[in-house]
């Protein structure tokens, strides 16, 4: 071994002194310092091009058998096996259908069988309105309705007469607002044909509800000016007015003496009582404002969507068309809701009761036990009222598509002209009595067939209404177009319609794109009128009046304070002047 130089001596006992003097100071380890950063060696750069890394040479391998048919294959299918593929599909597909169809439809309840009282309906547990209601109904059902009354005497056929009619009529409830009748969507409302402003909704979910517009007017005092009175209730009203005044003077004179008296708020519920006496002639006893009920009244007698409605002419009785394949109609006078027609499910109709959608229906004006309604499927139903539940029931298949109205011209010796409305764009004139001969095709225009005329419109005909004298037919369709035809009847044969008599309708620019979440728009007649006048709601939040003649716009009925929503549903009173509107949250006004 070499040994050290004097220099590497001294060097190393510098360095054990120096661990001596740091272990005697007892200091805290530390890291060792980094080492010096290398120098970097500077190389000439040679013109060489970079070195690349050699790929692995891909290792050849046989691929893999693909999967083939045994089409492909050239083998025959094994037949043996197909049931048992096809019942095992379609029962899965049945099971994950009906697993959506059950969350889908889980609010919606089972459909109601049978005859029901209307007690056993009710949407709400109070009993105090309900029997209210019932009182009500007796009352309307033991009403004699007699001969309608005829409006305004013989200044209705010039227009400039209806416009003073139409000017006066307005909403009488302003304070109240839109009054809530149904919990959804309003799809259909009437008026009772009696004097009394009863109206009537069909929603979405199948909820009926009536609304009492006078209980609702003499709430806040209102007088209903048009209900006709006679001179002696008059001078009763006068009396009764009198007599409240003079008891306002005693009030004063009790108040001069320092004795106690009722507050104002007392009298004027007095005086609206008095007046609400004089307007309903004695049918129900007015309470004070506190103690009033509410004038809504909710039934449901239908498990899916009452999508139409349509009373007796002498208003004993309220027909109504659901959704869930039912039609049912009130018998005011029992109190029961009817069972008139049941769709149920057998080998020849292999549809489920919520898959046939009644959608429309009306009542032969010369015979009101015969029933008429169409589907969804593009039938049209006849029912004898008269004979047992299954027997007198016919269905005609004319149509391939959803018949969305139909309407019986009410005219004289004209009750076999049936119009249809149809989701295939054209409006259909039928006679009622050769419907048997339709085939699985729609047949031809002919004089002496079932088909007697049609018009093709530009999109879906929603609704198409005869006029109250049969003249005059008016239609609604997607095309934002009214047209209103008037049939030249044959003056030898009333019974017959010249053919191709629907070619030059009256047109009406209309907006009718309602869209989802509103109920189509459908021009409905106004039936006390001697002018032919149809009502209409309006996208603008209005409500349309129009000559049923000239197409004039005659009026427009505005409640801008009031209106937020689309009035897409509407009626005119049957025997008086009052208009009624609906829109899609089931909130409903009046005027007149």
């Amino acid at each position: 071994m070499n040994e050290l130089s004097e220099y590497e001596l001294k060097r190393l006992e510098n360095i054990r002194r120096n661990e001596a003097v740091l272990a005697a100071l007892n200091l805290p380890t530390f890291a060792s310092a980094a080492p010096p950063p290398k120098r970097k060696l500077t190389v000439a750069r040679k013109n060489t091009s970079p070195v690349r890394k050699k790929r692995a040479s891909k290792v050849e391998q046989e691929p893999a058998s693909r999967r083939k048919s045994a089409r492909l294959r050239g083998e025959k299918a094994d037949l043996s096996l197909a049931p048992t593929i096809a019942s095992g599909a379609a029962d899965l597909a049945l099971t994950q259908s009906g697993a959506n169809l059950r969350r889908e439809h889980a609010h919606l309840r089972e459909r109601i069988e049978g005859d029901v009282a209307l007690a056993q309906t009710a949407a709400e547990s109070g009993s105090g309105g309900q029997r209210r209601f019932a009182k009500l109904l007796e009352s309307i059902a033991a009403a004699d309705l007699g001969p309608k009354r005829e409006v305004a005497a013989d200044a209705l056929h010039e227009v400039d007469a209806l416009r003073d009619i139409f000017s006066r009529l307005a909403v009488q409830h302003a304070e109240e607002g839109t009054v809530k009748v149904t919990p959804e969507r309003i799809y259909c409302t009437a008026f009772h044909p009696s004097d009394k402003l009863l109206v009537a909704a069909g929603d979405k979910n199948g909820t009926l509800g009536f609304w009492d517009v006078r209980a609702t007017l003499a709430e806040y005092g209102v007088e209903d000016s048009s209900v006709p009175t006679t001179k002696q209730e008059e001078d009763e009203a006068e009396m009764e007015a009198d007599e409240v005044k003079v008891k306002l003077e005693n009030d004063d004179e009790d108040k001069e003496n320092k004795v106690p008296r009722r507050s104002n708020r007392h009298v004027v519920v007095e005086i609206k009582t008095i007046k609400a006496q004089v307007a309903d002639d004695g049918d129900l006893a007015s309470e004070e404002l506190e103690d009033r009920p509410d004038p809504v009244y909710t039934y449901r007698p239908h498990a899916g969507t009452i999508a139409a409605m349509r009373y007796t002419p002498d208003g004993s009785r309220l027909f109504t068309s659901s959704y869930d394949g039912t039609v049912r109609y009130l018998d005011l006078a029992s109190q029961h809701f009817m069972e008139a027609y049941a769709y149920t499910r057998t080998a020849d109709n292999p549809y489920a009761p919520r898959d046939m959608l009644i959608g429309s229906l009306d009542l032969d004006p010369g015979r009101p036990d015969l029933l008429w309604f169409s589907t969804n499927d593009g039938d049209v139903g006849r029912r004898d009222l008269r004979v047992p539940i299954n027997e007198g029931m016919v269905l005609y298949p004319l149509l391939q598509k959803k018949i969305g109205c139909l309407s019986i011209n009410p005219g004289a010796g004209r009750h076999h002209l049936l119009a249809t409305a149809s989701l295939d764009r054209v409006l259909r004139i039928w006679d009622a009595r050769k419907l048997s001969a339709v085939a699985d095709e729609v047949p031809s225009v002919t004089s002496d067939g079932p088909l007697l005329a049609e018009f093709a419109h530009g999109k879906s005909v929603t609704s198409a209404y005869w006029s109250p004298s049969g003249d005059h037919l008016v239609s609604t369709s997607y095309d934002d177009t009214l047209r209103i035809f008037s049939p030249s009847f044959d003056a030898a044969d009333t019974k017959t319609l010249a053919p191709l008599s629907l070619n030059e309708p009256l047109g009406i620019h209309h907006n009718c794109q309602t869209g989802r979440w509103l109920t189509m728009l459908r021009a409905n007649w106004a039936r006390p009128l001697q002018h032919p006048t149809f009502v209409i709601g309006n996208m603008r939040r209005t409500v349309d009046l129009f000559s049923g003649v000239t197409g004039e716009l005659l009026w427009t009925l505005t409640a801008p304070d009031i209106v937020t929503a689309v009035p897409a549903v509407t009626a005119y009173h049957p025997s008086r002047h009052a208009v009624v509107g609906g829109n899609g949250s089931g909130r409903m006004l009046v005027w007149s």
